[in-house]
Formats: C-alpha cells, sequence, structure tokens
C-alpha cells in the first residue's frame, strides 16, 4: 500500500531532522513528523473500514511540505537577533538555589475569582444548551451546547467579564504550573506547592465547559514543554531521545487519550463511534480527508478564507466591509460506511488560500519562527517569561496533521490578551527566593 510508503518516508525524514538539528528531539520539525507519522499509523489501523487509498499525490505534497516546514526550522535555529530583555521581570537561574515564592493568601484569593468565572461560565453554557433544544439538564449541557457554538447562530453572546476571565484563568494556570514545576526542580516536594495547582483545577474546568477537547491538548503540550525545558536545564538532560523524552510523551499522549474519550462520551462522539474508532478518526482520518481534498478542490472564494478569519474579523470591527462567513468550519467528507470528518491536516488551509507556493511560504516562514523561539528557551541555563509564551503558543506544532491552529487561534486578539496577562501575572507572583 502507498501509505506504507508514507510513513516510511515520514519516519526518515523524521531521523534527518533529529540528526541535523541543534535541538534534536525538541526541534519543531521533529515534532511534525512524529504527528504525521502517528496520523498515518492510525489510518492504517483503520483502513480496512475506510476503504480509501491515497496516491503518490498525497504523498509528495505532504512529504515536500513537512521538509519545506523543517528547512525553515533549521534556519530558524542557526540565527540569532539581539535578545529583547525586560530588567523588571525576574529570571530565574537553575544554577542557583532559588525557588519561587507566592503567598498563600494571594493564591486563595485569585482562586476564588477563578471559581466565580468558573460558575459564570457554567450558567452560560447552560443557557446556550437551552437556547439550542436542551430539555434533560445538567447532562446534556456539553452536547447541546457544542451543537449550538459550532452551527447555531444564536445571538447569544458571552458576557465580557467570563470571556476575559477564561483567558485570565488559563494565563494563571500557565504561570502558577511554570512555578511548580520550577519548585520541584530546585526544591524538595511540599505539600504547600500543590496550592499552585489551584488555577489548573479552575482552568480545566473551563475546558470542558468550552465543550471543545482541544484545550487539554493545548494543555498537555505545555506541561510536556516546560517540563522537559527545565529538566534539561537543571538536570543536563540530553537534547537526544533518552527515557525521560519517551515517559513523558507516553503519559502526556495517555492522559489525552483517557479525556479525549470521557468527554467524547459528553457530546455524543464516542458513543456513535465507539472510543477506539473515535480516536483513529480524530488521529488518522485527516490523511484521508487530505487526499480527498487534492483529488476535488473546491474553487476559492476569497483570498484567506480558510486562514485569515480572525484578520477579518479585527478589520470588521474597525468598520472595513469584509467578506462574510457562513461557517467557518470546514466541509464534511465521507472516509468510510459511518464515519466523516471535517479535519484536512493543516496543509490544507494552506493550500486553499495561498495555492503551492504561497503554501510552500508560510511553511518555511512558520518553521523558522518556531525553530528560532524554540532555540530561545531551550538553550542557556536561565528561564523565565519567556519559556512561559513560547510553551503556551507552540501547541500547534505538534497538531499540524490534524488541523491548522497557527492562523487559527493565535493570530486573534485574545492571543494579545493571553500574552498581557501573561506578563502581569508573571510580574505580580513570580518572586525569586533564595533556599536556606
Amino acid at each position: 500500500m502507498l501509505i506504507v510508503l508514507l510513513l516510511i518516508l515520514l519516519l526518515f525524514a523524521g531521523v534527518f531532522f533529529y540528526k541535523c538539528s541543534r535541538l534534536h528531539f525538541m526541534a519543531p520539525a521533529f515534532f511534525v513528523c512524529a504527528g504525521f507519522s502517528l496520523s498515518v499509523v492510525c489510518c492504517i489501523l483503520n483502513m480496512q473500514n475506510w476503504y480509501t487509498q491515497i496516491d503518490i499525490v498525497t504523498i509528495a505534497v505532504i512529504v515536500l511540505s513537512v521538509c519545506i516546514f523543517g528547512a525553515g526550522d533549521l534556519c530558524g535555529e542557526s540565527v540569532s537577533f539581539p535578545a529583547v530583555r525586560f530588567k523588571q521581570l525576574y529570571v530565574f537561574d537553575f544554577s542557583c538555589s532559588q525557588r519561587i515564592r507566592v503567598k498563600k493568601l494571594n493564591i486563595m484569593v485569585t482562586e476564588l475569582a477563578f471559581i466565580f468565572i468558573n460558575i459564570c461560565y457554567f450558567r452560560y453554557t447552560y443557557q446556550l444548551s437551552v437556547i439550542a433544544g436542551n430539555r434533560i439538564g445538567i447532562s446534556g449541557m456539553i452536547s447541546y451546547a457544542r451543537h449550538a457554538s459550532n452551527y447555531l447562530n444564536t445571538g447569544f453572546d458571552m458576557p465580557v467579564i467570563v470571556s476575559q476571565g477564561i483567558v485570565i484563568t488559563k494565563c494563571a494556570a500557565y504561570v502558577f504550573l511554570f512555578a511548580f514545576v520550577y519548585n520541584l526542580m530546585n526544591d524538595r516536594l511540599r505539600g504547600r506547592y500543590f496550592l499552585l495547582l489551584l488555577p489548573c483545577v479552575s482552568h480545566s474546568v473551563n475546558i470542558i465547559l468550552s465543550t471543545a477537547r482541544i484545550g487539554f491538548i493545548e494543555f498537555f503540550v505545555y506541561i510536556f514543554l516546560i517540563t522537559m525545558v527545565m529538566l534539561m536545564k537543571k538536570k543536563n538532560v540530553s537534547l537526544r531521545i533518552n527515557r525521560t523524552f519517551m515517559k513523558m510523551a507516553a503519559v502526556s499522549l495517555a492522559a489525552f487519550l483517557i479525556i479525549f474519550t470521557v468527554l467524547g462520551y459528553a457530546t455524543g462522539k464516542t458513543q456513535y463511534l465507539g472510543a477506539i474508532n473515535a480516536i483513529l478518526l480524530y488521529i488518522g482520518g485527516s490523511i484521508i480527508a487530505f487526499h480527498q481534498y487534492l483529488n476535488k478542490r473546491p474553487s476559492r472564494e476569497f483570498f484567506g478564507k480558510e486562514t485569515l478569519r480572525l484578520f477579518y474579523a479585527f478589520l470588521s470591527k474597525l468598520g472595513f466591509d469584509t467578506p462574510e462567513y457562513e461557517s467557518y468550519f470546514l466541509e464534511f467528507t465521507n472516509i468510510g460506511e459511518n464515519a466523516s470528518t471535517n479535519v484536512y491536516t493543516a496543509l490544507r488551509r494552506y493550500l486553499q488560500d495561498y495555492g503551492f507556493l504561497g503554501s510552500a511560504f508560510v511553511l518555511f516562514v512558520l518553521g523558522f519562527l518556531y525553530g528560532h523561539f524554540f532555540k530561545l528557551v531551550i538553550e542557556g541555563k536561565k528561564t523565565g517569561i519567556a519559556l512561559i509564551n513560547t510553551a503556551a503558543f507552540a501547541w500547534p506544532v505538534f497538531l499540524f496533521s490534524i488541523e491548522e491552529y497557527s492562523f487559527k487561534n493565535l493570530l486573534g486578539i485574545s492571543s494579545l490578551y493571553q500574552i498581557f496577562y501573561t506578563f502581569l501575572l508573571y510580574y505580580l507572583f513570580m518572586k525569586p527566593e533564595v533556599k536556606m
């Protein structure tokens, strides 16, 4: 089967970028190759149910795209720019005996605020589900709310205090989790350190209420990256693949699959497909869908429709006349007798909006940016706000084989809010304290 050839080529590409990159297994190109390889494996496992074979064109486009991204990654790692230093923000050095001190009262007060946001978000989600037809109570809330938010124009907007509170809770979870991991690296495990995880609980509740499982992928990627980077800085763990990396990767993947399946029951998807088939469809179905897209590409309605929605929304708020979106979600395509999907890998949106040459340029630039920022946070003994923000925005790299998120989620005004709140919380709470 040609799909086996695609897997072999992706594995070769992964080994190549692993050998050539200064970052080895932490290289963005390596993660992209690993993600596509995992998708292809899931596709192979369910091929007998999908009745579709890919062709040589699909193989060529995927492999060439991965290589272009990898070339940008290698260039980004080799280029150095003057470092931006924020002298007013604390930088933590693993060569010193430091820990991050956060007063218990401050943690508890902020957590009470986050619980209030959880309650408000719960009320909003429940009301949204009622608008969508929920008559069975809380048990049907997530399923109906997901349908309403994805497919209905309810006109029921989220209150500003809730939308901003969700972003602040997320930023607090990231900042306090950074402090928790840093303290574990520099000190023995203490009970009071677990208080730093309280914002993570509130953030997890918000992810569930959002009805989108993608938030947990983002969260797990963040945990994985900050833990691995700080391990390398503190313990001098090699950048080459080792047991620590394999354990962290296995635990992160297993945790995501469990939560993905459990939340799938809440939305109704897992009951329909079954747990295993739902996972295989989510991870591997994009390969078949992308193959079908290449064989029947729809005409382009307007420039940037599939990647620049947030940019057009911003222009619209400024009063410009912009194209209207009926739905940002892509059309569903059948990939088997009882299976359909509307995710086509990240490559579909680039090709549809910019063509082959434009897509190549976009992939190279993304590879360059991710490679450069990964290098900045991994090299050197010190760590701080740069690691938090890089890890927080790195998750689209891990999902290239499933969907496009670099444009879709990271170029909106909410990302600017996230950066601002992260800087503010870091400045307010991250205080270094020398161990006695």
